[in-house]
């Protein structure tokens, strides 16, 4: 429908209820209460009717199950200089691969959507996931948060450089990381993208529904991501502390941008002509995306636990050490389908998100003229599949 009858009965009950000197201003916020209803509720002009039909954007609900598998991989190396001691200190922290299983709620109105989803299968450590996405016919913007645990291990290196003593040297060599906890792990994600067919393709149609692209259309797309990954160990779990010298806390922030290719691939075309027309309304469509990045800026931030006794640390940061890295290359691919009957829409799809970082080396001084070298690297990697069960109102 057009304009709505809620936006009318609120204009007559918000003028009603105004004297005659604010009856103006009143009317003005009306005016644009409902020019913008019209403005999410009405098609896009611009598209071809024989290759995307998009009917009046509505209200809609989803019911949602998304599986996801995630993992972490630190790896820092500290060569430090303290009195007459010179040592390698390395760690090469990882979190066994976990599979989580979510099932969540969302609403949203035309192209934007809200959605929460939480872990079942878990007694404890439960996984959660918020997420807000704008879905045009030539634009996407996906914010997203997600929050997990994971067992971390690895392994922890020594070695003396100097000097020379024997009773030094006997300590070089590597250990297996002991945990008794789990690590929490945060992914903050915030990406765009743009398509530049904008008249016959709609990344929308694909991924968020209540639009059907009737025939097979692709089009270059310009992208852009903010990516931050946080592991964050548990100060508690004094075996691990020890071993890593309280090195507990990792966050890796990064911001990519490039170009890349997406095709829908609509296997049924029906001729708006043809008997079986159902106006849009039934249709299955198949995409696939592609984008090569490339990540124009790294930070990695770490922090250092507070000792709290000669047997413990606390969540008290006593030390953070903040690096900048080198441009690297990234990547995003996305897979997907929906099929629309009607008033109902399945939407399914499966993300593939890995950035890594590189941030070489930076000398960092401390007391007494002790000073450190500190180099870090790692990726943060997650392969999602949602699907979806919508109905457009």
């Amino acid at each position: 429908m057009g304009r709505s009858v809620l936006i009318r009965l609120l204009a007559i009950f918000v003028l009603s209820g105004v004297p005659a000197s604010y009856s103006a201003s009143a009317q003005d916020v009306v005016d644009l209460a409902l020019r913008l209803w019209d403005f999410f509720s009405a098609p896009s002009a611009r598209l071809e009717p024989s290759y995307v039909f998009q009917p009046n954007n509505g209200l809609s609900v989803a019911a949602g199950y998304t599986v996801a598998r995630n993992s972490v991989m630190i790896d820092s190396n500290e060569e430090i200089f303290t009195g007459d001691l010179h040592l390698d200190f390395g760690i090469k922290l990882k979190t066994e691969p976990r599979v989580t299983n979510n099932v969540g709620l969302s609403a949203g109105y035309g192209p934007l959507k809200l959605g929460f989803s939480h872990e079942i299968g878990r007694k404890s450590n439960v996984g959660k996931d918020y997420s807000l996405r704008w879905f045009s016919n030539s634009f996407a913007i996906d914010a997203r948060y997600d929050r997990y645990y994971a067992k971390p291990g690895g392994t922890m290196s020594v070695e003396f450089l100097e000097p020379s003593d024997p009773s030094y040297m006997e300590q070089n060599g590597s250990l297996p990381l002991e945990s008794t906890g789990s690590a929490k792990v945060k992914e903050i994600l915030l990406s765009g993208v743009y398509a530049f067919n904008r008249d016959r393709f709609s990344y929308r149609a694909a991924y968020n529904g209540g639009v059907i692209q009737c025939r097979s259309a692709g089009s270059f797309l310009a992208a852009a991501k903010y990516t931050r990954g946080d592991i964050s160990l548990d100060p508690r779990d004094i075996a691990l502390m020890n071993m890593i010298m309280g090195m507990g806390s990792f966050s890796s922030r990064q911001f990519s941008m490039g170009f890349g290719y997406s095709y829908n691939w609509v296997p049924f075309h029906r001729d708006a002509k043809g008997k079986h027309d159902l106006q849009g309304l039934r249709n299955l469509a198949f995409n696939i995306t592609a984008v090569p990045m490339l990540a124009v800026r790294n930070k990695v931030i770490t922090k250092e636990y507070a000792v709290s006794d000669p047997y413990g640390y606390s969540a008290e940061v006593a030390d953070t050490f903040e690096m900048r890295g080198r441009i690297l290359p990234n990547f995003t691919a996305r897979a997907g389908v929906c099929y629309t009957e009607e008033h109902f829409y399945l939407t399914a799809w499966a993300d593939f998100s890995r950035f890594v970082f590189d941030n070489g080396s930076r000398e960092y001084p401390g007391t007494s003229g002790d000073r450190s070298i500190l180099t870090q690297k790692g990726r943060f990697s997650n392969l999602t599949a949602n699907f979806q069960l919508n109905y457009r109102f």
